[in-house]
C-alpha cells in the first residue's frame, strides 16, 4: 500500500464529515420554525431534512389551494402533479 501523501497539516481531501453547508442549515432552522419539523441543524440534506421540505410543500399546497393531501413526507405522483406554477410577476400569498 503507498503511503499517503500530506497535503497540509490538519487538511484533508475528503469533504468534512461535521460541517454542513449555512444554506442547509437556514432551510432546517425554517422548516423547525414555520412547521415544527424538529429537525437538527446540522447543514446536511439528508434524507429527514428532505421529508420535511415535502411535507412542508403539502401543507402548503393543502393551505393555499386546498389540494388535500395527507402530509406524509413522501414524493409521489399526486403530490408532483398537484404543484402549482407560478409564473414571473404573480401576486398574493407565495410562500
Amino acid at each position: 500500500m503507498p503511503p499517503k501523501t500530506e497535503i497540509a497539516s490538519g487538511v484533508s481531501k475528503e469533504p468534512s464529515k461535521n460541517k454542513g453547508g449555512a444554506t442547509i442549515v437556514s432551510i432546517q432552522k425554517n422548516l423547525n420554525s414555520r412547521y415544527k419539523a424538529g429537525l437538527v441543524t446540522d447543514g446536511f440534506n439528508g434524507p429527514k431534512t428532505k421529508s420535511a421540505l415535502i411535507k412542508a410543500l403539502q401543507n402548503e399546497l393543502n393551505k393555499q389551494f386546498n389540494k388535500k393531501f395527507v402530509v406524509d413526507g413522501k414524493w409521489g405522483a399526486k403530490t408532483k402533479a398537484a404543484i402549482v406554477t407560478v409564473e414571473k410577476g404573480a401576486k398574493g400569498n407565495l410562500t
